[in-house]
């Protein structure tokens, strides 16, 4: 059920080992760094989105706190991220990923964001993105899986 994602524009790839695929992206800027149009913006290797399992129940910890943590910490006091942070509890984590509806993204065989989506509304409950890991496509191949 996993696939590869290589993120937004035009994309080249090339296998460089088993399941191993190195892809860049050539396209308009991915961010407001003033790169001309067609230059080369990021080099991806083989993002796999794939459903989550046990295992993944620390990684998934660690990618929500750290993406509350480094991302809204400009919009919300430390007081509301801590609890933020803390909800739901690891316990909580564990019967999310019991329920099937939790996928995770790995580059590298790290995971690097994780979403949550309810299959029978079609609802995105959750959808986190490490901060080094963010704008490379990670949520937008998160929120693909959602659709299938």
């Amino acid at each position: 059920m996993g696939k590869t994602h290589t993120g937004g524009g035009t994309a080249k790839a090339a296998t460089l080992l088993p399941g191993i695929r190195l892809s860049c992206h050539f396209g308009p800027p991915l961010s407001n760094s003033g790169s001309p149009r067609g230059t080369l913006q990021r080099i991806v290797i083989g993002m796999k989105v794939r459903p989550a399992t046990a295992e993944d129940r620390d990684a998934i910890l660690r990618v929500h706190a750290n993406a509350i943590r480094n991302g809204a910490s400009t919009h919300y006091s430390p007081r509301q991220i801590e609890a933020w942070v803390a909800f739901p509890a690891p316990e909580g984590h564990e019967a999310e990923l019991r329920s099937g509806h939790v996928f995770v993204a790995e580059e590298g065989g790290q995971v690097v964001g994780y979403g949550r989506f309810d299959t029978d509304t079609g609802e995105v409950e959750a959808a986190y993105v490490l901060p080094e890991a963010q704008g490379r496509g990670v949520g937008k191949a998160l929120l693909a899986e959602s659709e299938t």
